[in-house]
């Protein structure tokens, strides 16, 4: 396997366990604890953590390793508002460019409730918007909120949000398989200021 391979397998498994909390805030990774880990050399565990650094999931501790990056409640909410203006965009792109197969696949992470399927969820849109500098600047953001969740079940218990989350990308799924541009828009445009406005209430009462 290449160490680009590598590198995304292991981004993608520590991406992961970031999301479902797996990763203790003040739990330290080390290169020798993770080659030993996924059984691989330090290029590619040294190339995924740098990744995972330019994606401000982790910060590099000089001498000590990586850990998470602290959750900066205000950066959740501009990651929110960044998100409402640049993705009801992709989405009626989408709309407009979305093929078959990927309609299949959008309609089964429509379904899918857990951190990672909401992250490929929006990143699925985006790329059937044909926008690679959406993609990228895209990564970024939905790293911030989803991490931001965790600020949710202050207001929220987990499966109320979880039910709304589903119920919004059930439809926001149906309008850009339908070709509807202006309803993916919007949707997506509702879909982001509902999830704000959830954050900006849990960091009023933390």
């Amino acid at each position: 396997m290449t160490s680009v391979f590598l590198k995304d397998r292991i981004s993608e498994q520590l991406r992961h366990d970031i999301w479902q909390g797996f990763i203790q805030p003040d739990a330290t990774l080390t290169i020798d604890d993770l080659c030993a880990r996924f059984r691989v050399s330090r290029t590619p565990v040294r190339e995924a953590l740098l990744a995972l650094c330019g994606e401000n999931l982790l910060v590099a501790k000089h001498r000590v390793g990586y850990m998470l990056k602290p959750i900066d409640p205000s950066a959740v909410i501009e990651s929110y508002r960044l998100r409402s203006i640049i993705e009801p965009e992709g989405a009626a792109r989408a709309a407009a460019h979305i093929t078959e197969p990927e309609k299949g696949e959008l309609q089964a992470l429509a379904d899918d409730g857990s951190p990672s399927g909401n992250y490929r969820f929006h990143m699925m849109i985006a790329s059937a918007a044909r926008g690679t500098v959406l993609q990228d600047i895209l990564r970024v953001l939905l790293n911030a909120s989803v991490r931001g969740r965790v600020l949710l079940s202050l207001v929220q218990g987990p499966s109320g949000i979880l039910a709304d989350r589903l119920a919004s990308h059930a439809a926001i799924c149906q309008a850009v398989c339908a070709g509807d541009e202006q309803m993916a828009a919007s949707l997506m445009c509702r879909h982001l200021e509902d999830s704000r406005e959830r954050v900006i209430r849990a960091v009023s009462r933390s």
